[in-house]
This record gives structure tokens, sequence and C-alpha cells, in this order.
């Protein structure tokens, strides 16, 4: 019996989400990602879980790697979540970051009250000068996939009008080749995978140099495989 209402319940919860989907996505996206980076244990921490730690790995490899710790740096992070990787990103400089998801935002700063954080749209932010156009860099993990494939140009091209002149950006996406291997699921509001030559194009046609990019190994559909791209590169 307690199985069978468990089974309902489920049902009737996916039929709600999925109708609130349809008819107000803004506030579907705020309820998903309010219940994955505040409610949910696996992902509402201080510290990374696995799957961020491999992420973290990788692009703390390429602030090292690349040479641009050799300063304090003024850092911004785009789509910042529960804020577990910008408290990271503080042992590399003086950390300003946003997300759109007011709950999400407010959670961050329970956690991490020495960081300044935002919440709203970028374009919002960067009118109001909430964010300025003077950052050494900018990390953007595993938000561009989220953003619609008629907006990711424009969205790249936000972070660039932040950047000082010769700013780094490092960004990291799943890889759309991965999908020739192995079918995507994926119940997140958007997904819009990207391939690696789909990204290069959006960095060069923004005004950045790719100078290095990663590939992140992981399990997936029961097998290990490159899931993840992480690039860095810097304004021109």
């Amino acid at each position: 019996m307690a199985s069978r209402l468990t089974s309902l319940k489920n049902k009737l919860t996916n039929s709600h989400n999925l109708i609130l989907q349809k008819l107000f996505p803004s506030l579907f996206e705020t309820k998903f990602y309010t219940d994955l980076f505040v409610k949910n244990e696996h992902w509402n921490s201080k510290d990374p879980n696995d799957d961020e730690q491999l992420r973290w790995t990788a692009i703390e490899g390429l602030i090292l790697q690349s040479g641009i710790n050799a300063k304090r740096n003024k850092i911004v992070e785009i789509g910042c979540g529960r804020g577990w990787m910008s408290n990271l990103l503080t042992q590399y400089g003086d950390v300003v970051a946003y997300d759109p998801i007011k709950p999400v935002i407010n959670h961050a700063k329970k956690m991490f009250p020495d960081i300044t954080f935002y919440s709203g749209k970028m374009s919002t932010l960067i009118e109001k000068k909430k964010l300025s156009n003077n950052y050494d860099i900018a990390v953007c993990s595993e938000v561009i996939e989220h953003i619609k494939e008629n907006e990711q140009l424009s969205f790249i091209g936000e972070i660039r009008s932040i950047l000082n002149p010769d700013g780094h950006l490092i960004i990291s996406t799943p890889r759309k080749e991965i999908l020739m291997h192995s079918p995507m699921f994926s119940n997140q509001p958007k997904e819009e995978w990207l391939s690696e030559p789909q990204l290069q194009k959006l960095l060069e046609a923004n005004h950045f140099t790719p100078i290095k990019t990663k590939r992140i190994k992981m399990k997936y559909h029961n097998a290990i495989a490159p899931v993840y791209q992480v690039w860095i590169a810097k304004a021109n």
C-alpha cells in the first residue's frame, strides 16, 4: 500500500512539474533549482560533491598552469548556484558571483557571508552597474548549456563586456560529441549541449583567444567517458 501511495505521489508531482514547465517556465526554473541547490542534500552543501570536485580540479589546474594566479585577481563567477566554487575561488582573488535564481542566492549568502552575491539577469546587473567592467577572471561552469541556443552568442558577449581588455574566461560545459555514443537524459529546464568546435566558434566570435582546453572523464551511462570540456580563453 505504501509503495502504491509513493508511486501515485511521484506521478502527481511529475504531472505538476510538466504543467508548470509548459505554462510558467520561469516559475518552473526557480522551483527546479531551488529544490536542487537548497533542498537536495547531495547538491546543497558548502563543499563540492564528487562530480563538482572533478570540475574544480580541472578549473584550478588551468588557473595554475596559465599563471593568472600570480596576482590577487578580481574574479566573477557567472551562474554560481549555491556558491561552492565562488568560495574556492577566493584563494585566487576577490570574488563577486551571481545567479538568476534568488532563493539559491539567498542560500549561498547564508553559507558564505563574506562573498558578494547578486541575483537576477546578467544584463540587468550590468546595466545597474552591480557587475563592473574590469574583472580579471570570469568563471562560468555548467551554465551555457542551460542558455537557449539562439542566446548563447550574446551570453558570451555579455561576459566579455565585464572583463578587462586582457582578462580571462574559464568555461566548462558538457561535450555534445558524447551524445554520438550515448543518449542524453536531463530533467533540467533547458539543455543545449555544445560541441567543442561550437564553443570555440562562440569564443572567437566574441573576441576571445582559446589558450587551452581539457576534457574531464567521469561515469556516464555505465562507462567512463570524457563528458566535460573546460576552456581557458584570453580576451583580445
